[in-house]
């Protein structure tokens, strides 16, 4: 790791010794980068530990046109998660995307206004499989790189996506009629180079990893999986859950959520809901809780 900082170190002093003249522009200097993943429910830096992969995009102040880009896994990074990168000279925000490996696209576009990082939906339905690759993102504004020796520029990465388990299981003694199935939509499967989900982004369906819970001769239930992209107070996300043709809930699936008062959209990014069903002659019994909070009970007609 010490000759790689060398190696750096070398080629940055070369790239300015080779620019010591009038003009400039063709020159590359050093643009020093220290990230960092720090806004989470631990409260500490987390980015070594949940941090794969991050993807750059320099954009140039004035003109808005991409002047550079680079991919790299974490691991290039120096100890304390710094790199250099040689860079053409001028003021610049940097885009940076975490984590995405293959489940996200990235298109730079012709200007910072113009980028999209976009989920992998299939074209005709619009369906995502389970894929647990999350999220991060950072928008630095006002980057000067002239050659001079200047600090390095923090870029602390915010995530963008969640985990949602939804369990939904039988009450001890009891079993399920039906294996129970649910289904995810969210129009949140787009994002600019702002980090914010555009006007018009089509709805995804996401689709669950299913396994189901154990216990001997019953249906007890199922834990169904996602992971989504980033879930929003009101976002007009919804979530579906069904006992063969009888409908256990259909609705808001942050309405859901946020009837836990102790939930933060923002900060967190693990979501438990727990559907606990007690069968009758001809009804269920429906007990909700989110992260271990009950805040709903209700009848369901079996159809």
């Amino acid at each position: 790791m010490k000759m790689l900082k060398t190696l750096s170190a070398i080629a940055a002093a070369l790239a300015l010794a080779g620019c010591i003249r009038d003009n400039r522009d063709d020159c590359l200097f050093p643009l020093r980068l220290h990230f960092t993943y720090l806004y989470n429910v631990e409260d500490t830096d987390l980015f070594s530990d949940e941090v794969e992969t991050l993807c750059l995009y320099l954009y140039d102040t004035e003109t808005g046109t991409l002047a550079a880009s680079r991919s790299m896994t974490a691991a290039e990074l120096d100890d304390d998660n710094s790199t250099v990168w040689l860079v053409p000279p001028g003021r610049f925000s940097l885009v940076t995307w975490g984590g995405v490996k293959s489940r996200y696209d990235i298109d730079p576009g012709m200007s910072l206004d113009a980028m999209a990082l976009s989920i992998n939906a299939d074209p005709q339905t619009g369906s995502v499989a389970q894929d647990r690759e999350h999220l991060w993102h950072n928008l630095t504004t006002d980057l000067l790189v002239n050659g001079d020796l200047t600090p390095g520029y923090d870029i602390d990465l915010h995530k963008l996506s969640n985990d949602v388990t939804v369990t939904i299981a039988a009450t001890e003694g009891t079993s399920l009629p039906y294996h129970p199935s649910s289904s995810i939509t969210a129009a949140n499967g787009t994002c600019d180079a702002y980090g914010k989900i555009p006007d018009g982004t089509p709805a995804t369906l996401y689709a669950p990893q299913v396994e189901a819970l154990s216990r001997a001769d019953v249906l007890p239930g199922s834990v169904h999986s996602y992971t989504t992209m980033a879930l929003a107070d009101g976002d007009g996300s919804h979530l579906n859950v069904d006992l063969g043709d009888t409908t256990v809930f259909d609705g808001s699936l942050t309405d859901l959520i946020g009837e836990n008062p102790g939930i933060d959209f923002d900060l967190l990014d693990d979501f438990q809901v727990y559907f606990l069903i007690t069968p009758g002659d001809d009804r269920l019994d429906v007990a909700v809780s989110i992260n271990g909070w009950q805040v709903t009970e209700y009848d369901v007609t079996l159809r």
